[in-house]
């Protein structure tokens, strides 16, 4: 490794080491906290039907939640030199934080700033629901990858059967979703490519909602600690956003809208970004937590690094 890279590899380690869940809890009740004064407040400046101050504060907000996710899931693939599987896995999930970065970029009305009328276009759609669509994928494949490498360590895992029916409660918030699904945004769109990548990321949803219930059983049955809390975070992260989506087709379907709708939902949202921030940096924490017990117990610099499996 040059020392450039050593260089920025240090920094890396010494910001995601301030990024604690705490931290990071509060900085979303923080942002979530100055998102309801604004929208409370509704300062002047409104584009599209939408408070430019409040927009702007959700776009913020998000980007910050996701760009602490990626420098978190970065450090924690780098830690994996040795195992492939689990480094491959963590570099998914930044990957998924890295597109849902550039997608929130493109998520909100603000852009007709720039552009305009591009909310109103086609394009807006097919930048919210492909790089949505491959965002889910990357975290899919993540968590997939990161079964895979527990499963071949041979440790005997077995699910209970309250694992088997939470994954049945995820498939049908998934079934629901395909029923109502003809009342989503993209469903009346000429264009079939933002349709068809609506379709694929529920189904990624359910996926990535399956996978994580099996890894949450495998942390538990390895005494909880932090992966079990990562696993926890990443399923609250999932099936949040996937309700969010079932409940903006009902509500189509039935005709409903209020403001307080609107509230709940775009609260609930940001709240659903920082939550993925908190999986990552509840995992982060077992390496601080083992070079915080080397210096304690006066282990050296140049000692084998800790490669932490949960």
């Amino acid at each position: 490794m040059t020392r450039k890279a050593q260089t920025i590899r240090g920094r890396l380690r010494a910001l995601s080491s301030r990024l604690t869940p705490r931290a990071i809890g509060g900085a979303a009740v923080v942002s979530l906290a100055v998102w309801t004064g604004v929208h409370t407040a509704a300062p002047g400046g409104w584009l599209d039907g939408v408070n430019i101050a409040e927009a702007a504060v959700k776009v913020v907000s998000t980007l910050a939640a996701f760009l602490v996710a990626l420098l978190l899931c970065l450090e924690i693939a780098g830690e994996y030199r040795r195992n492939g599987w689990l480094r491959a896995a963590w570099m998914c999930l930044a990957i998924c934080s890295a597109v849902s970065l550039v997608r929130n970029c493109f998520d909100t009305p603000l852009v007709d700033l720039v552009h305009p009328g591009y909310w109103t276009s086609q394009w807006s759609s097919v930048m919210r629901e492909v790089p949505a669509a491959i965002a889910l994928m990357f975290l899919a494949a993540g968590i997939l990858t990161m079964a895979v490498a527990f499963w071949r360590l041979g440790l005997g895992f077995a699910l209970r059967w309250y694992d088997a029916a939470a994954m049945g409660g995820v498939f049908v918030v998934l079934a629901l979703i395909l029923v109502f699904r003809n009342d989503l945004s993209a469903a009346h769109l000429r264009d079939s490519v933002p349709r068809q990548a609506q379709l694929f990321s529920q189904v990624m949803f359910a996926v990535a909602a399956a996978g994580s219930i099996v890894l949450f059983r495998i942390g538990k049955q390895m005494g909880g600690g932090h992966l079990a809390r990562a696993m926890g975070w990443i399923i609250a992260h999932i099936l949040l956003r996937a309700i969010l989506v079932l409940a903006t087709a009902v509500e189509a379907h039935l005709h409903l809208k209020s403001v307080h709708i609107d509230f709940v939902h775009t609260f609930l949202g940001i709240a659903a970004s920082w939550m993925f921030a908190l999986a990552a940096s509840s995992r982060g924490q077992v390496t601080h937590t083992a070079v915080e017990q080397a210096a304690k117990w006066g282990v050296t610099a140049g000692s084998p690094p800790v490669d932490a499996i949960a």
